[in-house]
């Protein structure tokens, strides 16, 4: 079952996409809202499959934000967290089997400080947190 919201932009939200077709024809579909210290949240108005998922990262770019530091298999979710005091990297695997993921570079593994580098490790269910600066 597909469902759409009727999405209205707010405080400086935009709607930087719309519904083709149907009752909600030309509504907003996506509203986007940047915010005073940086970043984007991205508010979506339907359901979504696999196949949008991917369509949603090719088109903003999302599938490249990961290519420098590691490459992992769909079941691990990956985040990138840039501050003041450096970057992190966190791996959660949704999978209840082991997952490998391939670091690019070389990184801190931030629970016990030791050096991480090429194929590590994920237990199932597991959580990885690498400094990248």
């Amino acid at each position: 079952v597909q469902f759409m919201d009727v999405l209205r932009p707010e405080d400086g939200g935009e709607a930087v996409g719309a519904f083709a077709g149907g009752y909600m024809d030309g509504q907003p579909a996506v509203v986007s809202k940047k915010y005073a210290r940086g970043g984007e949240a991205l508010y979506f108005g339907t359901g979504f499959s696999v196949a949008l998922v991917r369509r949603i990262f090719d088109v903003f770019g999302v599938s490249e934000a990961f290519s420098d530091y590691v490459d992992a298999p769909e079941s691990v979710e990956l985040a990138l967290r840039r501050g003041d005091a450096g970057g992190y990297l966190f791996a959660l695997n949704y999978d209840g089997s082991a997952k490998h993921i391939a670091l690019r570079r070389e990184m801190t593994d931030a629970f016990d400080g030791s050096t991480a580098t090429g194929t590590v490790t994920l237990e199932p269910f597991g959580v990885r947190v690498f400094r990248t600066a």
